[in-house]
């Protein structure tokens, strides 16, 4: 698969996604099955536009010799970004996020991509 193919699906997911989501949202009522349904749309959206920002970031950086190409980095960089966005949905649901859990998190997800890199970049 080329750079293309992958950012096409992935707005082919976002949109439809999204759109399921904004229907889950308005025309159903809250339910265990409807609260899955909800992180699993969400985790689906949020993962495909964070994709695509790091595709679009990361095309930014190989030109400019700052990263090596990788195909994949944007797809894993937008599922961590998506399981960040739904344990903060979900941290939020239970009432159990606040400023210092956010940025947890958010320090969590950048040391494991830090890492990822690092550990590419030593072999």
């Amino acid at each position: 698969m080329n750079e293309r193919r992958i950012n096409l699906w992935l707005l082919v997911l976002a949109l439809f996604s999204w759109l399921g989501w904004i229907t889950l949202i308005r025309y159903t009522a809250p339910n265990p099955v409807t609260q899955v349904a909800f992180f699993g749309l969400l985790f689906a959206a949020s993962a495909s536009v964070a994709g695509l920002l790091a595709s679009v970031l990361n095309r930014h950086l190989v030109k400019a010799r700052i990263l090596p190409a990788d195909l994949w980095r944007p797809l894993r960089e937008g599922v961590l970004i998506g399981m960040v966005v739904v344990l903060a949905g979900w941290l939020r649901m239970r009432q159990a996020l606040g400023w210092g859990e956010a940025f947890l998190l958010l320090a969590a997800a950048l040391c494991l991509e830090v890492l990822i890199l690092v550990r590419k970049g030593s072999r």
